[in-house]
């Protein structure tokens, strides 16, 4: 109803406005002025004038105000008006409507520039629901770390403007910046011409990559690209002897004994680019001569070998399925390097065939299982013209060789699109849909389908036969209804279930010939072919099959049609089949006309009827046809033609699959709610169109079936398997079903559907879905599944684990935790299963989950149903008890692996090498759920660390030191053009990178703050105070505080007897933090700054320089201690509060009093105490307190030696005058999960500058010093999450300042956008502290490996000078060699690093590689291990994570393309000894005889990781 004429004004939507009010409102007016408003009541606000612009918006209780002083006003959000292009002051009209009548269908949400998980999808649509959005509307979550924008809103079947958010409303995610595989088959149809004389390759680069390319630009889509050209090589061979032996390691053969190899050529890896004209120049270079080079690739390798000849493929017999599967291997590890950058996986296969390919079935199978668990987009472009036949289309190899009868598969996990260009051939308006192949007269004797005496119909056409189409003498119709009927055990079984149904009427047996229920989950794919076919040579096959063409013929990508008699000129008789093909205009009559058949040239054909003869095998009789009015009569299969038996399973018409319906399973609804729904209430495909239909209008897709063939158009949605239902009053209820074609399975195929390209799933692809609609019937959860639970009670395990821990965190509540397992599950590709409307009870549904009172669960009992594949989890929370029911299939797919050899081209490589890859289904049924619930529950206890079967999220970086003057020498003014100019650091930067890296561990991993110091810069000095005494070098004493630490009020009772009680009990009764009472103490200990931020910057201080003919005594004028100072007196001097030690006292964090970082420790002593010069006397003489236990570590654990570094330690002697009894923990792993400790070198190891030539192979990456340790981690420090989130960092033990420092953040808990804030801040402060953080990739190189990146490798850069010329020497050993080969990745500034990858990688890595990455964060590169001078070589790789994200302003030369193709150009140079640069450097290394060597026991020899097992 109509409230009232008002004015319309605007305000600036602040949460922070002081101004007015009502500024964080979308709506405000006076509630005196409209009485009958009251709270979430929807209102319209319309425009009076012509422009008919209305919107409507949500009362909520901010917007009522009685403080509203403007009169006949409302006001809005100005975000509002600009959206609807509003003006201020304009007349408006403000109506109350039912909102019931404005609810949405489906919001589709677009975001860019950021990750967003599923976890962060869900919490983010429970947000939304019971508001009003509009379209363009921007929409903040989690403090606004996360940002998306309305883009489309659908509201019964319309596209509207705005509406309202309900329980039942779909939100669809669709990402403007996702992963991205742009696969391009260059099969022998790329060069082939089209209709309109256009290449088949110009038209998919220049016509469809080029319309793309645009889209992306309008849309402002900036997704992270990799291109890659891929083709299939066969080769005329009859043996493997035939090859060259250097061949065949990569050689295949497929079901018909045919050798082949696939080669795969990567353009562009995982760019992104603003303008991509400069790609598309790149691929019509890379196609002059790509099929040249493919063909003689091995001719050229073996110039004087014979080489079998080759051929490229056609498309149907291309690799397509590898090609999906090989970007699996990247998209399922996911979680792996984890972008911040983008959100979204898809995969788009441009070909120029038509939809068809011959396939393996056991690798459909893994294929399409591989899609549907990991929630991948895969679409297929084909720029060929569309067969009048259904596609997607597989056929599977026919490897049987007794078995003619081919059988075919209709993926609906493929989303597939035709583009046509808009170039018309002259004035004709004719668009062809078939492609005829071209026959020469010696071949078309020799074609072939039935028998010698049956000609091919194509073939007829070229000799001039005059009675051709669509005389057809063969009855199409009998040939298909024979071939595509159903088994005797499927109709007998049809028969017994429909006996006991109660249904108005009574079905007929013909009707099952049109509509039949599949057995298997997935039909089309795992049902087995029987043994019992056809023995003749009858097949519906693609053109590539050798029955069509002759052996010297290409393959055609088409359907074959069945072989045609020809019929006297005056049977005027018609095929519906070719009716279907439009060949003849009256042929789409929806009754089937019926063909008399009679003897003809000796073969004897009966008359009858398709729908007589179906009848008649139904009885149990012969196969047979009958004419109209007519007797029937036996039809004679025999003789000439066969003994044509019909096969036991029902095989897909790939002509007509409208009829063909299957068993709905939860594959095929994964999808179906990213599409709208239509009017009807059908989900909608938008790029479907009908013949004469305009392709702006949307289609609408399918229409309900019964199941004796009637059609329905009631829009009713039901999920039911079966296709009639009784219901309990004794009536039939009709039921959906679900077809074999389509990706929504509602829509029926016809001829005259025409497919588009699918513009917006190709430009904004959608995320899985959060929601589907199948869940299995209670018959089926029995006879099918097995079913296990178990209950968490999280109460009870917290009270266990909460006295445990050093800091106190709250627990999570029983709601939290059952909120979290269903976050968990979706985050890992579950969805919310939405349950039929007849199943919910009367009561309002909160959010997404069901409220049941059924089986005896209380009215409180609140349930998710969820649901991944096979697997169905149900969650119920009642009371304090939470219970996770879990299905699992009883029969469960078999374990499928393919192993898989190919040729790869990476970018800036110069030939195809050997790749390994393999492809296998993931058992998700073997989920460990209950170990991850029980992490949850315990907030991630050590009990239950992570492991790799969980799947966590992963991010891993290396801390490099910044060389800011070489940076400028090759990037600045005077730029330097030779790249081998970086140096070896000097003792002074190492101790400057040691400090400046433990002050960066202090502030940003353990979060202490010094206020008013730091830790000392360049030399270790003594500071004189101004009265004379000194002054502690590490400050005036003061206490060090943890930033932003979970200290809370709300402090739960602590159980008698827990440790946390003890040291309560203690604290009260010293009453002080510090044992000494001083009234220093409120300026010694005083804290300056905010403690809520996260970093606050440090105030150094100031110290006087270093010359290099200062000594270390001059620099020590005052001591404290003498030479001969007992342990006793060094403890009073390091509590003294003038000169003493600074302590550090963290709040909430359960730490003795006197605690100290040791190397504030061991600098301490180094200035206070006579005869102690170096950090190794100052580490002796702690390490002797330790013994006496005078400091202990504050683990407790007595055995723990002192060690140089950030390590925490204590003062616990008793004897002393004023100190008090301490409580050792002796709980050893309680600080190593909240502190991040590492050891640093000692001053002796920091003079080591060089290595020796032996000491390089003395180290093996699966073992060596190098421990990695892991460490809790508070991410969410600034409170911007709705939920608790925590995670972890793994890290190495040593630091090393010459070497890269690796830290891997892990998390599972924790919302992407708040560890991107996270990461940041570490990386800003990395800058203060002159460091970087960048992010590495986990396996950079991706060396050939069955576990590997597929579509990616390392560059091979040999030294061919090695052997040649002056630097040639024979007598090279390999040590000598790796020496060089390491001074020369020093020179070019390469630094080393651990190779911390997978144990899965392990095997791939040799143990004597030197790995490295470059100081600027951009390249890798490896030496590896040789036998000989011969195979020297160099493996470059790129940091393909650096994105515009990481670019800081001290490391300009990060992610800049410009300098990484300098270095790369300049290190090729270097290699190939341009102006003898390798020689002479040679000569000054390796042939040098004043080379520095040092004893090989002062060496690391072990530099490279230890399996992820490993760990203290």
């Amino acid at each position: 109803m109509t409230l009232k004429h008002c004015k319309l004004t605007f305000h600036q939507k602040s949460q922070q406005s002081q101004q007015k009010a009502y500024a964080s409102e979308d709506l405000a007016l006076c509630s005196k002025e409209f009485p009958t408003l009251k709270e979430n009541d929807i209102v319209e606000i319309a425009t009076t004038d012509d422009s008919s612009s209305s919107f409507l918006l949500k009362v909520t209780k901010g917007s009522l105000r009685d403080d509203f002083t403007p009169k006949d006003t409302i006001s809005i959000d100005q975000a509002i008006g600009t959206a609807f292009q509003l003006k201020p002051y304009i007349d408006v009209t403000l109506t109350k409507v039912d909102a019931v009548c404005v609810e949405l269908d489906s919001v589709e949400l677009t975001f860019k520039d950021q990750y967003l998980g599923r976890s962060e999808m869900w919490r983010l649509k429970n947000s939304l629901t019971n508001s009003c959005v509009y379209h363009k509307k921007k929409i903040e979550f989690c403090s606004s770390t996360i940002r998306c924008q309305v883009h489309e809103l659908w509201s019964g079947g319309l596209v509207v403007t705005s509406g309202l958010v309900t329980e039942a409303t779909k939100i669809v995610f669709r990402s403007l910046t996702s992963m991205v595989y742009l696969f391009i088959q260059m099969s022998s149809e790329m060069w082939e011409f089209d209709i309109c004389g256009d290449l088949y390759f110009e038209k998919a680069v220049n016509g469809f990559l080029s319309k793309l390319f645009k889209k992306w630009k309008s849309n402002g889509s900036n997704h992270e690209v990799t291109i890659v050209l891929f083709s299939r090589l066969y080769y005329e061979a009859s043996s493997l002897e035939r090859f060259p032996e250097a061949m065949r390691e990569c050689l295949l053969t497929d079901y018909k004994g045919r050798f082949y190899e696939d080669f795969y050529r990567v353009v562009v890896q995982n760019e992104k680019y603003e303008d991509w004209r400069n790609t598309l120049i790149s691929l019509r270079q890379v196609f002059v001569d790509y099929r040249e080079y493919l063909l003689n690739f091995h001719q050229r390798k073996f110039p004087n070998i014979k080489v079998p000849k080759a051929y490229v493929s056609s498309a149907a017999q291309g690799n397509f399925l590898e090609v999906l599967n090989m970007s699996l291997n990247v998209f399922e590890k996911h979680f792996v390097d984890r972008s911040f950058d983008r959100t979204g996986q898809l995969s788009v296969v441009i070909t120029p065939g038509v939809g068809v390919f011959e396939v393996d079935r056991d690798l459909t199978n893994v294929t399409m299982q591989r899609i549907i668990d990991n929630g991948v987009g895969s679409d297929l472009v084909c720029v060929g013209e569309q067969p009048l036949h259904a596609v997607p289309l597989l056929k599977f190899h026919n490897k049987a060789t007794h078995h003619d009868v081919d059988d075919y598969s209709m993926p609906h996990w493929i989303n597939l699109s035709f583009y046509s260009s808009n170039k018309q051939v002259g004035y004709a308006t004719f668009v062809p849909r078939i492609k005829l192949p071209s026959l020469s007269d010696s071949s078309r004797e020799t074609i072939s389908v039935f028998s010698p005496q049956w000609r091919n119909p194509l073939a007829s056409i070229h000799l001039g036969d005059e009675s051709g189409w669509p005389n057809s003498v063969y009855d199409f119709d009998s040939y298909d209804d024979s071939i595509f009927k159903p088994s005797s055990s499927q109709l007998a079984s049809k028969q017994r279930r429909i006996k006991h149904m109660k249904r108005p009427k009574t079905l007929v047996d013909s009707d099952f010939s049109r509509i039949f229920m599949r057995q298997n989950s997935e039909p089309e794919i795992h049902a087995t072919t029987s043994t019992d076919m056809y023995s003749s040579t009858t097949s519906i096959a693609t053109g590539s099959s050798s029955l069509i063409l002759s052996s010297s013929t290409q393959p055609s990508s088409a359907i074959t049609i069945p072989s045609k008699i020809r019929f006297r000129k005056s049977d005027n008789v018609y095929s519906s089949s070719f009716g279907a093909l439009n060949i003849e205009p009256g042929s789409f009559s929806s009754v089937k006309p019926r063909v008399a058949l009679t003897p003809i040239n000796d073969r004897w054909i009966k008359e009858g009827t398709a729908s007589g003869a179906t009848k008649e095998r139904h009885e149990g009789s012969s196969p047979s046809m009958s004419s109209h009015g007519g007797s029937p009569k036996e039809l004679d299969f025999k003789g000439r033609f066969g003994n044509l038996r019909r096969p036991s399973r029902s095989l897909i018409n790939p002509f007509d699959p409208s009829h063909a319906v299957i068993k709905l399973t939860s594959n095929r609804r994964r999808w179906t709610h990213i599409f709208p729904r239509g009017p009807s209430g059908t989900f909608i495909q938008q790029h479907h169109f009908s013949t004469g239909l305009n392709k702006l209008d949307i289609v609408p897709e399918g229409e309900a079936t019964t199941a004796i063939g009637n059609t329905m158009n009631d829009g009713t949605h039901s999920l039911s398997r079966q296709s009639i239902k009784d219901s309990p009053d004794g009536s039939t209820r009709t039921k959906k079903v679900t077809r074999l074609w389509g990706a929504t399975g509602e829509q029926e195929w016809t001829p005259a559907l025409t497919t588009g390209v699918d513009w917006k799933s190709l430009t904004i692809p959608a995320c899985l879905p959060l929601t589907t609609d199948y869940f299995p019937d209670e018959r089926s959860l029995k006879t099918d599944y097995l079913v296990s639970d178990y209950s968490l009670l999280p109460d009870d395990v917290n009270a266990d684990y909460i006295s445990q821990r050093a800091i106190y965190r709250r627990p999570l509540t029983t709601k939290e935790v059952f909120f979290e397992l269903v976050s968990q599950r979706l985050a890992q590709g579950f969805q919310t299963v939405i349950r039929p409307k007849h199943e919910k009870p009367p009561i309002k549904q909160q959010s997404s989950f069901l409220r049941l009172n059924i089986l005896g669960i209380d009215d409180e009992t609140e349930e998710y149903f969820l649901s991944i594949g096979r697997i169905f989890h149900q969650i119920s929370l009642s009371s304090s008890t939470i219970t996770v029911t879990r299905y699992r299939p009883r029969h469960p797919y078999p374990a499928i692996k393919v192993y898989y050899k190919y040729r790869f081209y990476a970018p800036n490589n110069n030939n195809f090498e050997v790749s390994y890859a393999d492809f296998s289904t993931e058992k998700l049924e073997n989920y460990n759920w209950n170990y991850l619930d029980h992490y949850i529950c315990t907030r991630g206890d050590t009990d239950f660390a992570l492991t790799e079967n969980l799947k966590y999220w992963r991010f891993r970086m290396f801390i490099l030191p910044i060389n800011q003057v070489v940076l400028k020498r090759l990037m600045g003014e005077g730029v330097s053009p030779e790249c081998n100019i970086y140096e070896p650091l000097k003792l002074e930067e190492k101790r400057s990178h040691i400090q400046e890296f433990l002050k960066f561990i202090e502030t940003c991993i353990n979060r202490i703050r010094r206020p008013n110091t730091s830790i000392p810069k360049g030399p270790r000095v003594n500071i004189v105070g101004a009265s004379g005494g000194s002054v502690s070098s590490m400050g005036s004493g003061s206490f060090r505080e943890r930033v932003n630490s979970n200290q809370l009020p709300d402090r739960p009772r602590i159980r008698s007897g827990s440790k946390l009680a003890e040291k309560q009990r203690h604290e009260s009764a010293s009453g002080r933090i510090s044992p000494l009472d001083s009234p220093l103490d409120s300026k010694i200990f005083s804290l300056s700054g905010n403690l809520g931020e996260p970093f606050p910057d440090l105030t150094p201080l100031t110290f006087p320089p270093r010359t290099e003919n200062t000594t270390e005594g001059e620099l020590v004028p005052i001591m404290c201690l003498k030479a001969d100072a007992t342990f006793k007196d060094i403890v009073i001097a390091m509590r003294n509060q003038a000169t003493g030690l600074s302590f550090i006292k963290v709040t909430g964090l359960e730490l003795h009093p006197w605690t100290f970082v040791s190397y504030d420790a061991i600098m301490w002593l180094i200035n206070r105490m006579e005869g102690v010069s170096t950090d190794s006397k100052a580490m002796e003489i702690f390490d002797g307190m330790l013994n006496e236990r005078f400091i202990i570590h504050a683990s407790g654990d007595s055995s723990h030696k002192f060690k140089n570094g950030f390590y925490i330690y204590y003062i616990s002697n008793s004897d002393i005058e004023g100190m008090e009894p301490l409580i050792p923990h002796h709980d050893n792993g309680m600080l190593h999960n909240e502190w991040m400790e590492v050891d640093v070198p000692c001053e002796c190891e920091l003079n080591i500058d060089s290595v020796t030539k032996n000491s390089l192979l003395n180290f093996d990456c699966s073992s060596g010093n190098h421990k990695w340790k892991d460490v809790y981690v508070d991410v969410d420090t600034s409170r911007k999450s709705d939920r608790q989130e925590w995670g972890h960092i793994r890290y190495q033990s040593l630091f090393k300042p010459d070497e890269a420092f690796e830290i891997t953040v892990q998390w599972i808990q924790a919302t992407g956008s708040i560890i991107t804030d996270l990461v940041q801040a570490w990386s800003r402060k990395a800058q203060q502290c002159n460091l970087q953080l960048v992010p590495v990739p986990t396996d950079p190189f991706a060396l050939p490996n069955y576990s590997s990146d597929p579509l990616r490798g390392p560059i091979k850069l040999t030294i061919d000078s090695l052997t040649e010329g002056d630097a040639g020497d024979s007598s090279l050993t390999p040590s000598e060699v790796m020496y060089f080969q390491h001074t020369v990745a020093l020179k070019f500034g390469f630094v080393r690093c651990a190779p911390h990858a997978p144990a899965a990688l392990f095997h791939a890595l040799k143990p004597n590689d030197l790995h490295y990455v470059h100081s600027s964060g951009n390249m890798f590169l490896i030496v590896p291990i040789c036998q000989s001078v011969a195979d020297v070589c160099f493996l470059w790789s790129w940091n393909y994570l650096v994105s515009k994200r990481w670019r800081i302003s001290s490391n300009p030369a990060l992610g800049d393309d410009t300098f990484m193709f300098k270095v790369l150009h300049d290190f090729k140079s270097f290699c190939a000894n341009e102006n003898n640069r390798l020689t002479n450097f040679w000569n000054s290394t390796v042939m040098n005889p004043q080379s520095p060597d040092v004893d090989e026991t002062l060496l690391d020899s072990s530099l490279t990781s230890v399996p992820a097992s490993e760990t203290l």
